[in-house]
């Protein structure tokens, strides 16, 4: 009788495939930070940031569903878009509840910390400027803020109203 000899057979397991799944695993990372990124950036999330950092700091304090608060996310758009070419030092912060009744709980606490000149300001959404807590600046409601990005940063009216 004659022995026979049959190659091994290649291993299955953890080191067969570890090369392709890491590939999927690095890749699905890539993913994972390019949409984090972008969602950090453009969201309309309750607590975003819109821009780059730099010189100016401006917060928005509303709730998310206020025509007023979206129009002003509008406008942190444009002034990014108008000075991508010639990027100016501008930071947009956009925070607030969902809803009137929760931002209306809420809103307290900011006028207290702008103190006497935010002490009138009675609807959405809130604004004020500066990159530290010590320098906030009482800036006023959307329209205040469409002029000052208007005069300031020369932002043209082109999406928004």
């Amino acid at each position: 009788m004659i022995p026979t000899h049959t190659p091994p057979r290649p291993r299955r397991g953890p080191s067969a495939s570890s090369s392709g799944s890491t590939a999927i695993i690095g890749v699905g990372i890539l993913v994972f930070l390019y949409v984090s990124a972008r969602l950090f950036i453009w969201t309309g999330a309750s607590s975003s940031l819109i821009g780059f950092s730099g010189q100016k700091c401006y917060h928005v304090f509303g709730y998310t569903r206020d025509p007023m608060y979206q129009r002003l996310k509008c406008w942190a758009r444009e002034t990014y878009e108008q000075k991508r070419a010639n990027p100016s030092d501008v930071t947009f912060h956009f925070k607030g509840p969902v809803t009137m009744q929760d931002y209306r709980k809420q809103v307290g606490y900011q006028m207290k910390m702008l103190g006497e000149k935010a002490s009138q300001h009675h609807h959405s959404p809130l604004v004020w400027e500066g990159c530290d807590e010590q320098e906030y600046d009482y800036v006023g409601s959307s329209e205040e803020m469409v002029s000052l990005l208007q005069q300031r940063h020369l932002v043209d009216q082109k999406e928004c109203w």
